[in-house]
């Protein structure tokens, strides 16, 4: 526990969503916060993302809901297709008072850019070329060591270094990211090369029965569209396979996997400039989510499936749940850390296999004939209301939903006895 003089210091692992919400969310709490990215710069490329209201509500709170509201395009519905265009299903999403807050649709790098700007105006150090290589736990501290020879002491340190997280391996060696065997492509068009406007505001999921296709508008003033899939690749790929991946090839590939399918598809393909390409990997469950002066948050914990479309909004809970903990428990990290994980649990589990099973609808062609028959009938009756357990999830800054600090000696005994 830091001294009752000096405030605690934490030492953040990672700057992509999680790392600078979390850092913004302790200096709330009073506490120092300095973040580590291995990369050499802030990220400027990447695909398209969502962020669901419950994500929205914890940027509510970082008054960055309005700016990146401004920017995305608000997803309203939800549209299921065959591949042959006929609907399947349509519901709403998140339509203008549903909910208190919209789920919208936008680059990744302009949430990461509003909140790298938010971290400066805090005046929260951020250092970019920093690769972790050890961590050193101590009675009074922890040291982050990095590949550059420096060493930085803090009083805990969080993982925000996601799904190949170094800091996740101090802990738990043994335990490595799961690849699933899929790829996920996508990128951004031009309007010209879009969606009809019936589209614009939802996201159009088109099954099939070798896999999937999604689109929807990519930004506020419908100049863009954003489009994401998923492929087979058996054989897990390094970055410089991948990077290897000619783009004529790639586009090749998806016409072929995607021919025949409803417009406007096959434009989205061909029209992309640059098509991005990330494997998917999974986190098993983890024994705990901290040991001793060390805690995971996002993908570093819990990294999932990207189907449920929750990973970035999950991530922002994370970090906010965190902070407020520690805030409530008054730097007692070991009461925090015990709190955080039992209170936030639970749910990301639930998510998580929400998205395996939304993941597992690719499938052989006989079992989607029945799956599309049953979606036809369960979604318009359920659809609206499948979202809702999810988009209502809040956080109060002063009183958390979860139980007081008091998690019980059990639970905090185990995880300290694990350590």
């Amino acid at each position: 526990m830091p001294s009752q003089h000096a405030p605690a210091k934490a030492l953040i692992i990672g700057a992509g969503i999680a790392g600078p919400a979390a850092a913004l969310f302790l200096k709330r709490a009073g506490i120092c916060a300095e973040i580590f990215e291995s990369r050499p710069g802030p990220e400027t490329i990447g695909g398209g993302m969502t962020i669901a209201p419950n994500g929205m509500r914890v940027l509510e709170h970082l008054e960055l809901d309005r700016r990146l509201g401004a920017l995305g395009a608000s997803m309203e519905n939800i549209c299921f297709r065959d591949q042959d265009g006929h609907i399947i299903a349509h519901y709403e999403n998140a339509r203008p008072g549903q909910f208190d807050q919209p789920a919208i649709a936008l680059p990744r790098a302009a949430v990461h850019q509003a909140l790298l700007e938010r971290t400066a105006q805090a005046e929260i150090p951020l250092h970019f070329g920093k690769r972790l290589i050890d961590v050193v736990r101590q009675s009074n501290g922890v040291i982050a060591v990095f590949d550059d020879g420096t060493e930085v002491h803090g009083d805990y340190l969080i993982g925000a270094d996601g799904v190949h997280s170094r800091v996740r391996r101090a802990i738990f060696p043994d335990i490595d990211p799961i690849y699933t065997g899929r790829l996920a492509v996508g990128g951004f068009v031009e309007e010209a090369t879009g969606g009809s406007n019936d589209d614009a505001r939802q996201i159009n999921l088109t099954l099939g029965a070798n896999g999937s296709f999604g689109y929807c508008s990519g930004d506020a003033g419908g100049r863009r569209w954003m489009w994401w899939s998923t492929a087979r690749q058996v054989q897990e790929p390094s970055r410089s396979d991948l990077a290897a991946i000619p783009q004529t090839d790639l586009v090749a590939a998806l016409c072929k996997r995607h021919a025949g399918w409803h417009p406007p598809i096959a434009r989205f393909i061909t029209a992309t400039p640059e098509i991005t390409k990330v494997p998917i990997y999974a986190v098993p469950k983890l024994p705990g989510w901290w040991r001793d002066r060390i805690v995971l948050i996002g993908d570093s914990a819990h990294a999932m499936p990207p189907q449920a479309g929750q990973g970035a909004s999950v991530a922002l809970e994370d970090a906010m749940y965190l902070a407020a903990m520690l805030q409530r428990c008054r730097g007692d990290h070991i009461q925090a850390f015990a709190a955080y994980e039992q209170g936030r649990r639970e749910r990301v589990e639930k998510i998580a296999e929400h998205a395996r099973k939304s993941a597992e609808r690719q499938t052989g062609r006989i079992a989607f004939w029945f799956m599309k028959q049953l979606l036809k009938i369960i979604l318009p009756i359920v659809g609206s209301r499948s979202q809702q357990w999810m988009y209502d999830y809040r956080i109060e800054w002063s009183t958390p939903d979860r139980p007081e600090c008091t998690t019980g000696r059990q639970a905090i005994d185990r995880a300290t006895h694990q350590a």
